[in-house]
């Protein structure tokens, strides 16, 4: 069994625990067994990717994990219960003392569109990043590494999602009145949120965690590559907290979370 694919089924398990065992998330009942069910089915259906065409080690080293992870994001998300206000506040002091404090988010707001615009875009990338570090390992001549890579990514990630059930807040982009700059690539990520998020907070921030995961992981490998990811990560992780997708302190995390997943399992 490969690691990401055991982190799989012990982060659904995990999360069946939560919803049979804890009142107040009894409504996830029904979308943990599905996650158990999809855990398992991805473990039996694993010796049949054996075979060595392009189409089977697409699928079992690109695919099936990228949907595995997008399938533990949907349903942690059915443990976002209720915010907790007092979290958000202490959330937003903080923001407001590094980003309003300084002025950086006001100069942020004032600078002309095609500044927001760019970190905007690095923020859709976030959706790419993931299968695209799997990808060039994979083209590169290195899927020996692609274990290790997936499991950084589902070790960082996972610790992120993990944390929602007891630490449950919305982005502050829903709390603030005032809003980042509009542009195409904002109104992008507004439409994608809108139908693909599950409206709670992550914290720490899986955004950051996960993009950061990938570019340490793939450094790891092709170092050149990996130093490519690394400014991507950055870009998404200024991103989620200027276009206010994060609160500060969610991202800083984020980052630690991944350093930390990515220094233990590259011993």
């Amino acid at each position: 069994m490969l690691a990401w694919t055991g982190a799989t089924i012990l982060y659904a398990a995990y999360l069946a625990a939560l919803a049979w065992l804890v009142p107040r998330f009894a409504r996830a009942r029904t979308a943990s067994l599905l996650g158990v069910f999809f855990a398992g089915a991805v473990w039996w259906s694993w010796p049949g990717l054996d075979s060595n065409t392009p189409v089977t080690t697409a699928l079992k080293w690109v695919v099936a994990p990228s949907l595995s992870l997008l399938g533990t994001y949907r349903i942690s998300g059915a443990f976002f219960v209720r915010p907790s206000e007092a979290l958000e506040q202490w959330l937003l002091s903080i923001d407001e003392a590094l980003l309003n404090g300084t002025g950086l988010l006001r100069a942020y707001r004032r600078a002309p569109l095609v500044v927001p615009e760019i970190f905007e875009t690095f923020y859709v990338l976030v959706y790419a990043v993931v299968p695209a570090g799997a990808t060039v390992l994979l083209i590169g001549g290195h899927q020996a590494a692609l274990d290790r890579y997936w499991a950084t990514v589902f070790a960082a990630e996972l610790a992120c999602y993990a944390a929602l059930p007891w630490l449950q807040s919305r982005p502050p982009r829903a709390l603030e009145a005032c809003g980042a700059p509009g542009g195409a690539a904002r109104n992008l990520n507004a439409w994608l949120l809108r139908h693909g998020s599950i409206q709670g907070n992550t914290f720490p921030s899986a955004h950051a965690a996960g993009a950061t995961a990938i570019g340490l992981a793939v450094y790891s490998a092709m170092p050149l590559a990996g130093i490519a990811f690394l400014v991507i990560a950055a870009g998404i992780t200024v991103a989620t907290v200027l276009g206010r997708y994060h609160y500060a302190l969610d991202s800083i995390l984020g980052v630690a979370v991944a350093v930390v997943s990515w220094s233990v399992l590259r011993s």
